[in-house]
């Protein structure tokens, strides 16, 4: 999951370092590429995010319930599985975020690095007690808290489609850097500072999840998740409270609502096909790019990414149009079909008046950047 990401981080920074401006992938995309493509870029972003923050916002309602049963309040845990509740607590925090937003940047900044410190401390927390742990100090917690043992599960052994599915849906933890991009007319000196911190971001972040994740498993059984998994929500760091004190677990069940809180939604493959068609779609802003100077490499780099990304989707597709749900609303393929369609229709009447209002050129538009 980790080497797509990286080869779209850098196709991020190369075009970053040519178009420093606010607007990230509809920017890259509607200059590299073809103003549909940027448009369908930041459209489906949008729809993306709408159902993300949604998502994140229900599935972080567990880790309040994790941190109050560590705490030893069984009424009030159980009481934050009921729907009600669950969903009521999920759009507060909903439209929390939304008037974060509405508040404006300064308000965002105060809240987003205060919690990215804590998020990084705390997720330190669980690597170190991770490490220092093993599964037989797991399976003597799991005996004296329930009185059971840890399930014996077959071996599955190795499976690539398993493998592959499993690294498309992980690729979704590595997209935050996007929205470095997003904010490119703001930062100070972004033909550097952008590519800097999409790198630092996208390498520091690898790293931290291969670490934490190393760090579960190494004192949390497969089989245990496996078996508890097909039946309740769990947390990573939830599970490390089998062998940690309540208020340890406390914490780093809080940092991993954090983290999930900060998680953001992008549109890669239609980056890394920007890198590749720069050069002949518009030169002058190839010319810009100080990030990957060698055109090959850069080239290279991005159709590797392609073919990955391409990988990934398939394995996605397949996965979602063959799976065993109960209405065809429950695949996210038709879905976001059907909006893309949407989508395209508002471009096109957009485009045609554009078109008329500049007398047929309306590509010469976006052969330039924005004013800063």
């Amino acid at each position: 999951a980790a080497v797509p990401a990286l080869l779209a981080a850098l196709a991020y920074a190369v075009l970053a370092s040519a178009m420093p401006r606010a607007g990230g992938s509809y920017i890259y995309a509607s200059r590299g590429l073809h103003p549909y493509l940027g448009f369908v870029a930041s459209f489906a972003q949008w729809f993306g995010l709408s159902i993300a923050i949604g998502v994140v916002s229900y599935v972080t309602i567990p880790f309040a319930r994790d941190v109050v049963a560590a705490l030893g309040w069984a009424g009030t845990a159980a009481l934050l599985d009921t729907g009600p509740v669950r969903v009521g607590l999920a759009l507060a925090l909903l439209w929390g975020a939304v008037w974060i937003n509405v508040r404006g940047l300064a308000v965002y900044q105060r809240i987003l690095v205060p919690l990215m410190l804590v998020m990084f401390v705390l997720g330190a927390i669980v690597i170190v007690a991770g490490f220092l742990h093993d599964q037989g100090d797991f399976a003597a917690g799991l005996m004296a808290r329930e009185g059971v043992p840890v399930p014996e599960l077959p071996d599955p052994g190795f499976n690539w489609w398993t493998f592959l599915a499993a690294s498309a849906v992980l690729f979704s933890s590595f997209i935050g850097f996007d929205s470095i991009a997003q904010a490119g007319g703001e930062a100070r000196n972004p033909s550097r500072t952008l590519p800097l911190a999409i790198g630092i971001a996208i390498v520091t972040v690898g790293s931290f999840y291969l670490l934490f994740t190393a760090a579960v498993y190494n004192t949390v059984p497969w089989s245990f998740i496996a078996e508890r998994a097909r039946t309740q929500d769990l947390t990573a760091p939830g599970l490390l409270g089998y062998v940690l004190s309540p208020g340890w677990t406390i914490l780093i069940v809080a940092g991993a609502a954090i983290a999930l809180i900060n998680d953001l939604p992008a549109m890669f493959l239609v980056m890394c096909l920007t890198v590749i068609t720069l050069p002949r779609r518009n030169p002058a802003l190839e010319r810009e790019v100080t990030v990957l100077r060698n055109r090959r490499l850069r080239t290279g780099l991005a159709g590797a990414g392609v073919l990955l990304l391409l990988l990934f989707l398939g394995v996605h597709t397949i996965k979602d149009l063959t799976a065993d749900v109960t209405a065809w609303y429950f695949r996210s393929t038709p879905l976001w079909l059907g909006v893309m369609a949407l989508a395209s229709a508002i471009f096109l009447r957009e485009w045609r008046g554009l078109q008329v209002e500049t007398g047929g050129q309306a590509r010469r538009v976006f052969e330039t950047l924005p004013p800063e």
